[in-house]
């Protein structure tokens, strides 16, 4: 059986988010079951797999996960995997999950040449040069024509 990384929101609630290592497709299964079809996500395959067998992955999900359902009383365990030898997902491409509920691999970037620039990351405009009046830096003399009698 395949085994995977992931984030589970409990209660459905994304601010309430814990890490669960080494999970099987089938432990994700009974953690949606009971904490809602969204809140198994960031779900990130591992390399590894695990070689317990079927009957004994039951028997561990058993044990771990005694919740039962407010319905029926049944366990969920029961409710999600019914019978007495149940045919449980070995792979989690088997479970049909929607894309987003996976752990992205890369990070979106723009096309080089593409992509406009937003205010804050334009180039500030070059000052302008103050305006003078025109009896003002037109004079050959010192200080370039400037009006300097107030200075003595």
């Amino acid at each position: 059986m395949e085994l995977a990384n992931v984030l589970v929101a409990l209660g459905g609630e994304r601010g309430h988010t814990v890490p669960k290592r080494n999970v099987t497709p089938a432990e994700v299964a009974i953690l949606m079951a009971i904490h809602g079809e969204d809140a198994v996500h960031e779900i990130e395959v591992q390399e590894d797999t695990s070689d317990r067998s079927g009957r004994a992955e039951v028997e561990h999900l058993y044990e771990r996960y005694k919740a039962t359902d407010p319905d029926t009383g049944k366990f969920i365990v029961g409710e999600v995997f019914p019978g007495r030898n149940p045919d449980l997902p070995k792979t989690f491409e088997a479970l049909g999950l929607p894309d987003e509920l996976y752990k992205a691999t890369s990070r979106a970037t723009p096309a080089k040449g593409k992509a406009k620039k937003s205010a804050s990351q334009k180039k500030p405009a070059a000052p302008k040069e103050p305006e003078t009046p025109a009896n003002e830096g037109s004079g050959d003399g010192e200080n370039g024509g400037a009006d300097t009698s107030i200075l003595d």
